[in-house]
């Protein structure tokens, strides 16, 4: 039962990173022209002219089709029991979303300084997915220590004669 829920918390992880990446973060409007600016993971677009305006935002995208990369990948230990590297990936996946984090804050810092932006009309949800998922993650890391434990449990508790 404790694998089925760890296989669970690993999908909607990689699910919502795979949405985060597909998705756009939210409009930047310039306070200098009036201009809106679409922020997504793979650039910065000005709706007025469809032009690209920064091709900048792509490692957003890499930190998160990476993350959701690993997350299938510790899904399929699963089947293997291998709970070591279970644990170790699943550590390094809630540090890649803690750097997701930190560099989607720095864009959003960057770009509202660049273009002089007065508002952000942001997509809350899709803002929100990498915390979900790095809250997945740890959640996986739980149930993934719980069935290592379970699974210790039940091999030493075995007993040849009374």
């Amino acid at each position: 039962m404790k694998k089925i829920v760890q296989r669970i918390y690993l999908i909607l992880s990689a699910v919502a990173l795979i949405v985060m990446s597909l998705s756009s973060f939210g409009i930047f409007i310039s306070g200098t022209d009036g201009r809106e600016y679409d922020f997504t993971s793979t650039s910065l677009v000005s709706l007025a002219d469809n032009s690209v305006v920064s091709n900048m935002p792509w490692a957003i995208l890499v930190l998160a089709l990476l993350g959701a990369f690993i997350a299938f990948f510790t899904l399929f230990l699963t089947f293997f029991q291998n709970y070591e590297l279970q644990k170790r990936l699943t550590i390094f996946n809630v540090l890649l979303m803690a750097g997701l984090l930190f560099v989607y804050l720095a864009f959003y810092l960057f770009f509202s300084n660049e273009l002089d932006a007065i508002a952000f009309n942001a997509c809350w949800w899709v803002s929100a997915l990498p915390v979900v998922a790095l809250i997945l993650n740890v959640m996986a890391f739980n149930a993934i220590r719980s069935s290592e434990a379970a699974v210790l449990k039940e091999a030493t508790s075995f007993r040849l004669r009374d």
